[in-house]
This record gives structure tokens, sequence and C-alpha cells, in this order.
């Protein structure tokens, strides 16, 4: 997609068209489909990669725009890591230190098996974004991306984890 500094080229207006409406298709039969409470956690992976994909059919003119489009889509998974945080602190105060750490993380309902993919791709791009980052941008991306990371481990998907560390591997 980049030929050179400043030089991207992205698809034209027909292909997002299309895109676009393959998302909201697969979005209507996840949302209103024969079973939508067992379709509603493949929204995260028809809307995960559609949202910076929408950020990339934008144009971003410059390396600082990529990187921009890419940290709007890293912010929600912190987020919803930040919330597991917040639960295993929440659980370990109730019931005990290790109990928590020792079970697989759900978040709102979702399998630990939608949510590792989720964190680990997140993980990733927060790695990336730290490597190009200087000063404190680049603590605040290495802890999102440990963060990120230790969400991963907690859900205990062997895949998951996996697919995680093959592509910080790759980084």
């Amino acid at each position: 997609l980049q030929r050179g500094p400043g030089r991207h080229r992205l698809p034209g207006g027909a292909l997002v068209l299309c895109a676009a409406l393959f998302v909201g298709l697969l979005s209507a039969a996840a949302l209103f489909g024969y079973n939508p409470f067992a379709a509603r956690p493949s929204l995260q992976w028809v809307l995960g990669p559609a949202a910076p994909g929408a950020g990339l059919a934008l144009r971003p003119r410059d390396d600082r725009a990529w990187r921009d489009r890419l940290a709007a889509s890293v912010a929600p998974a912190v987020v919803v890591a930040v919330c597991g945080a917040l639960v295993t602190a929440a659980l370990a105060v109730i019931i005990a230190p290790r109990p928590p750490l020792h079970t697989r993380l759900v978040l709102f309902r979702e399998h630990p098996n939608f949510l590792a993919p989720y964190f680990g791709f997140h993980a990733v791009l927060a790695v990336g974004l730290a490597v190009a980052a200087r000063g404190a941008r680049r603590l605040g991306w290495i802890a999102s991306a440990l963060l990120l990371i230790a969400s991963t481990v907690l859900t205990d998907s062997r895949t998951g984890i996996a697919a995680m560390a093959l592509a910080l591997a790759l980084v």
C-alpha cells in the first residue's frame, strides 16, 4: 500500500462501496439472523477489521495520519483490556488473589477464544506503534502493548496466544 514516503495507493471508491455493503450484510446477518445470541460474537470479527479499513479508505495523507488510524483502532481494545483488569482485580479482592488469575478471562459475555485474537491483534499494533513512537508516547504504547499481551495470556486461548506470539516475532 505504500510506494514511498508519503505516497500511498488505496482502492477506488467502487471497491470501498462493495466492502461497506459486505460489512453491512454480515452485520445484519449477525444481528437479525436465526440465532443472534450465538452470532453476536462474530460481530467483532466483522466490525473490528472494518473500522481500520474504513480509516484507510479515508486515504491518509502522510505517515502520521496512518499512525493515527492505527491508534484509533487500538484505543478501544485498551479500554476493554482495562475493564478486564478491573474485573480481575475486583475478583481478587472479593474472593482471593490467586483464583481470578487462574480462570479464563470472560468479558461482556464474550468467550475467551473471541477475546484472545482481539487483544492479540491490537497488542501487535501497539508494539508497532511503540517502535515508531518517541518519548512519552512510546511509554504509553509500551504500557498498552503489555496490558493487551497480559489480557491475551489471561484468556488461556492457546491459538490466540500462539498467533500473537508469531505476529510479535515478525514485528
